[in-house]
């Protein structure tokens, strides 16, 4: 009996490591770039052209409401100030220009919420769509990869740049474990479908994630 329990033992042990190692098999990975399929979004694109038009309106407001300001201030400089009329026009103008700060900040602090906002916006989107993937195709997981940048290499200092490379999270994925360019077709499909349309040339402007 103790022969047998030891030869069984014995044969587990040398079935162990095949087991563990099909285990390890059967678990399906892929690897996505978020930093590309974000700048390769048509919403993004749509996005930033929009933000850029208001930006635009908002420096025309700032213009004129920064040019009232100095008109105030130029009709009352070429008024006496022992008037009446001087100190209205005084009132007039400080009421001006508190207004214009308050709406300046206001405004700042409205430009940014909403750009943040949008941001997170569109990478749940990116979140989702590699959900939907990886559920499709049977991948068990989807890491996030971020190349390091080191095109100015020459610039950065040796600890610059054992940061840079540490940041880089996959040091190796083939082309079939690599999703990005089919996340990328997802998103921007499910975007069409809900009636988005894509700009006819990228704009190159934003915010753009650490690659």
């Amino acid at each position: 009996m103790r022969i047998w329990h030891v030869m069984a033992l014995a044969a587990a042990a040398i079935m162990l490591p095949s087991a563990t190692l099909k285990a390890q098999e059967a678990v399906k990975v892929g690897v996505c770039n978020p930093a590309k399929v974000f700048e390769s979004m048509d919403e993004r694109k749509v996005i930033e052209d929009k933000m850029k038009s208001d930006r635009d309106k908002a420096q025309a407001e700032v213009a004129r409401r920064k040019q009232e300001v100095e008109d105030l201030q130029r009709q009352r400089n070429e008024l006496r100030p022992e008037s009446a009329i001087f100190q209205e026009k005084t009132n007039q103008m400080m009421e001006k220009a508190v207004q214009f700060e308050v709406w300046a900040r206001m405004k700042e602090a409205e430009m940014g919420r909403t750009e943040k906002e949008q941001i997170k916006s569109l990478y749940e989107k990116i979140r989702e769509t590699c959900k939907e993937y990886a559920q499709e195709k049977k991948l068990d997981l989807i890491l996030a990869e971020r190349k390091p940048e080191l095109q100015n290499m020459e610039k950065l200092t040796p600890d610059q740049v054992r940061q840079v490379i540490s940041a880089n999270d996959v040091l190796y994925a083939n082309e079939k474990a690599d999703v990005t360019q089919e996340v990328i077709l997802r998103v921007n499909k499910k975007y069409a479908a809900t009636g988005g349309i894509a700009p006819a040339a990228s704009t190159g402007t934003g915010v753009a994630p650490q690659k």
